[in-house]
């Protein structure tokens, strides 16, 4: 239960009669219970059981009578007190067809925008000042939206509001109804995105409404990527191109690395290679090469090119510099390398381009996921009479995946 501590606490003291809400049996009942877990369960079950039945009259004298209580008994200011939250409380006006709730968001009413924070010692207040976090209604709140929306507007009509009323009611329903997890700092990516449509088309159909700072405000966000800091992992195969292609085979592929990302470039650390058997034996003043045993060839460095984006597709094409480390391998690990050429390591290079197909973001964690796949050439080099008998590039083609951590601001 989210408002148990702060329920828990609220009532601590005994509870202060309302007659005027008409609720003195509910108001007995929970002075006469001697635990705090008991007064929750009681006021948690009556909200809900009210909301859920469609009986939001009874909804706002349970409310009133806990907040009153509340007020007597911490010195709290009404409008500081989290039960109900301020969307609970905004969503019950418009469910009631109140027109008041139509100018308090008028008038700048800031229902989302703030955190739930716990002091200490007093009460669960809602702090402002925390543009990103939301407050939202309860379950209970939040079915009652989906199922009365339509009448909460019919009420509103009834009483003489405007289409543009109409319009900003239909908004804010929509934005209390809209699905989010506990400390999420947005709604879902796919439910903002049609919040944002429809904010749009409000402000155009609309451009006059008293309406509009509330709606640029609240309803409409939307957040650009300013950077992110990104891992990455893929796999695949290797072959290579030249006299190396024509006396290797293809073979396996790995890269890993981890770097930074700007709107329209990208840098960082990486490692990227594969294997080449090779399928003939050959001689050299150097040392011999066996057939089967394959050239391993890892370039450790520094990538860095051009971003590209378009959609959820990211093109990172790049040109790495580094050091390459070059090995005989043998075709298993419990089998000796028969070679005895030993390739030198030495300085290198490489290029390639990295697609990478985004799956998302993770609301309020600001972390994203993708799939990435890879086209990538470096260049091995041989010494002594091999460098001339193999010699070209290796080419590898990987799928992997990436992960990132997400740095971003809201944007109008």
């Amino acid at each position: 239960m989210r408002l148990a501590p702060l329920l828990a606490l609220l009532f601590a003291a005994p509870l202060v009669a309302q007659p005027a809400t008409g609720y003195d049996r509910l108001a007995d009942d929970l002075r006469q219970s001697r635990m705090d877990g008991d007064v929750v369960a009681q006021f948690e079950q009556a909200w809900d059981e009210a909301v859920g039945d469609g009986r939001y009259a009874r909804a706002d004298s349970i409310a009133v009578l806990a907040r009153v209580d509340a007020e007597a008994v911490t010195g709290v200011a009404y409008d500081s007190l989290a039960f109900p939250t301020p969307a609970d409380a905004l969503a019950l006006r418009f469910l009631r067809g109140d027109p008041a709730a139509l100018d308090w968001i008028a008038d700048g009413g800031r229902w989302w925008g703030g955190f739930l924070t716990w002091d200490g010692e007093a009460v669960l207040t809602y702090q402002m000042g925390r543009e990103a976090w939301l407050v939202w209604p309860r379950e209970a709140t939040r079915e009652a939206i989906g199922r009365d929306s339509a009448r909460a507007v019919d009420l509103l009509l009834s009483v003489g509001a405007s289409g543009a009323d109409v319009a900003a009611a239909r908004l804010a329903l929509a934005r209390l109804g809209a699905e989010v997890e506990w400390g999420a700092s947005r709604v879902e990516v796919e439910g903002q995105d049609e919040l944002n449509r429809a904010a749009d088309r409000f402000l155009a159909e609309h451009p006059q409404s008293r309406y509009q700072a509330f709606v640029r405000r609240e309803i409409r966000r939307r957040y650009a990527e300013i950077a992110s800091a990104a891992l990455y992992f893929d796999l695949g195969g290797a072959g290579a191109a030249g006299s190396l292609g024509e006396g290797t085979d293809v073979s396996i592929a790995i890269g890993a690395g981890a770097g930074v990302r700007l709107p329209r470039w990208h840098a960082g650390l990486s490692i990227r290679g594969g294997q080449l058997p090779f399928q003939r034996t050959a001689f050299s003043p150097r040392g011999t090469i066996e057939d089967g045993e394959s050239l391993s060839a890892l370039l450790f460095g520094l990538e860095a090119g051009p971003r590209l984006t378009l959609g959820p597709l990211d093109a990172l094409p790049y040109v790495a510099g580094g050091y390459l480390l070059q090995t005989m391998a043998a075709p298993s690990e419990d089998q000796p390398v028969y070679s005895t050429y030993e390739p030198p390591d030495r300085l290198s290079w490489g290029y390639g381009l990295a697609l990478e197909v985004n799956l998302g973001t993770t609301p309020g964690e600001f972390t994203g996921r993708a799939i990435r796949l890879g086209v990538h050439r470096l260049h091995p080099q041989l010494s002594g009479a091999f460098a001339d008998e193999f010699s070209g590039a290796m080419t590898t083609v990987t799928v992997g995946f990436s992960s990132s951590l997400l740095a971003e601001e809201r944007v109008d």
